[in-house]
C-alpha cells in the first residue's frame, strides 16, 4: 500500500469510526465552554496519528505479525479505555455543575474555592446553589480563575485520552480481526 493510500485509508477509517460514534462522543464531551469542539477535533487527529503509527510499525511484516500486533494494540487500548471511562466520569461529575439547578445545562467548576466561595459551600453544600447565590457570570468569586482553567484542561485531557483509546481499540480490533481481508484493501500480503 502506498503512503498516499495508507493516509487515505487511515482518514477513511477515522472518519467512519468518529462518525459512527460521533453522536455519543459529542454527548459525553466536556461542556462547550471547555472547548468541546476543539477537544473532538484534537481527538480525531490524535486517533489518526495512533492508527498511522501502528500501520507504520506493521509495514512489511507478515500477516500473522500484523494480526498479532493489531490485537495486542487493541487489548492494551481497551484496558486504558476501561480506566479512562471511570476517570473521566469521576472528573466530569466533580468539576461540572448544572445551572440553573436541575436544568441539565453543565458548566465547569473550579478546583479551589475562594475564601468567599468556601464560606457559601460550607453552608449550602451544593455547587449549583452556591452559583445561584453569586450568579454564573461571577464564578471567579466562587473559584479561583486558575483553578477553573485547570479543571477545563483536566476535563479536556481526560476526554481526549478517552476518545483516542475507545476509537483506537475499535480500529485495532477491526484490523486484527480483518487481517485476512487486508489484501483486498490494498495491503501487501506476506
Amino acid at each position: 500500500m502506498t503512503k498516499k493510500n495508507i493516509l487515505r485509508y487511515g482518514i477513511e477509517i477515522s472518519g467512519f469510526v468518529l462518525s459512527a460514534f460521533g453522536g455519543f462522543l459529542k454527548s459525553i464531551a466536556p461542556p462547550q465552554e471547555a472547548g468541546a469542539a476543539l477537544s473532538v477535533g484534537l481527538a480525531s487527529f490524535a486517533t489518526l496519528i495512533v492508527f498511522l503509527f501502528v500501520v507504520a510499525i506493521s509495514k512489511g511484516k507478515s500477516q500473522t505479525y500484523r494480526r498479532s500486533l493489531w490485537l495486542r494494540t487493541s487489548a492494551a487500548l481497551a484496558c486504558i479505555a476501561f480506566v479512562s471511562v471511570f476517570v473521566y466520569i469521576a472528573n466530569l461529575n466533580h468539576y461540572t455543575f448544572e445551572y440553573p439547578p436541575s436544568s441539565g445545562e453543565k458548566y465547569i467548576a473550579g478546583m479551589q474555592f475562594t475564601p468567599e466561595g468556601e464560606k457559601y459551600w460550607e453552608s449550602l453544600r451544593n455547587v449549583s446553589q452556591v452559583v445561584l447565590k453569586f450568579g454564573l457570570e461571577n464564578r471567579n468569586l466562587i473559584w479561583t480563575p486558575e483553578s477553573i482553567n485547570r479543571a477545563e484542561l483536566l476535563l479536556t485531557f481526560n476526554y481526549i485520552v478517552l476518545v483516542i483509546t475507545l476509537t483506537g481499540t475499535v480500529f485495532a480490533l477491526c484490523e486484527g480481526v480483518l487481517a485476512n481481508t487486508s489484501s483486498a484493501r490494498g495491503h501487501k500480503s506476506s
